[in-house]
């Protein structure tokens, strides 16, 4: 019988067009460790340098963080049963958003739904993209 089981979870956040701004990206890296209940995110780095979004490679552009373990199982229980509840029109989670793998991804267009988060880390629309990656044992 295959069970399946959580392997981790990883949250993403890029600055996007706010990429110069350094007090945006140093917020959005502040608001993903009160996400992350204290964990502290890394920097994600350009690979190679796109001259029409003025982006050099080097140059940071969000933060990520992994939980693992009972972080993810309490991050999840957290989501789901305080955090989505708070979005207006929340339809529900949709099937085609399993990759070919069989990991879900989900986006969060704003940071506002996260009790934890200060509303002034929060000055622009930040969002945050959810991969939840699953492990599974025959």
């Amino acid at each position: 019988m295959q069970t399946t089981d959580i392997e981790k979870i990883v949250l993403n956040s890029g600055v996007g067009s706010a990429v110069s701004d350094k007090k945006f990206l140093d917020n959005t890296e502040k608001a993903l460790v009160q996400v992350a209940h204290g964990q502290k995110p890394i920097l994600t780095y350009a690979r190679k340098s796109i001259i029409t979004f003025k982006l050099r490679e080097g140059m940071p552009i969000g933060c990520k963080v992994t939980l693992r373990k009972k972080r993810a199982w309490d991050f999840l229980f957290e989501l789901i049963n305080i955090n989505l509840p708070r979005i207006a029109n929340f339809q529900g989670f949709s099937q085609k958003k399993f990759d070919q793998v069989g990991n879900y991804n989900l986006g969060i267009d704003n940071l506002n739904i996260f009790p934890t988060v200060p509303y002034d880390l929060t000055f622009k629309n930040q969002g945050v993209q959810i991969t939840i990656v699953f492990k599974s044992s025959s």
